[in-house]
């Protein structure tokens, strides 16, 4: 298992998290509502990925876009609420 690669999911994972909390102080009640529906699922996607042989971020991203797609298939939020959620994620996993 490269340094390296854990080295850059676990930033990765940092980074995501401390957006996540602050999104407390800086966002619309809206907006705190889809960063702790995705923080649900992303301390769940983390235990995921670091258990894999190989974390990466690529992975992180994949496995949150089958938890998500699965909770909604489940019916899990709106239409609109699901879009939100999905663009709040690939800001955060862009960035």
């Amino acid at each position: 298992m490269p340094v390296n690669a854990i080295y850059t999911v676990e930033q990765k994972i940092e980074s995501i998290e401390a957006q996540l909390l602050d999104a407390v102080n800086l966002v619309s009640d809206d907006e705190l509502f889809f960063a702790s529906y995705l923080h649900g699922h992303f301390d769940l996607v983390i235990v995921q990925t670091m258990a894999q042989p190989e974390p990466s971020v690529s992975l992180m991203d994949r496995l949150m876009q089958q938890s998500l797609a699965k909770a909604f298939a489940n019916g899990e939020l709106e239409q609109e609420e699901q879009e939100s959620v999905l663009a709040l994620w690939q800001n955060l996993i862009k960035t």
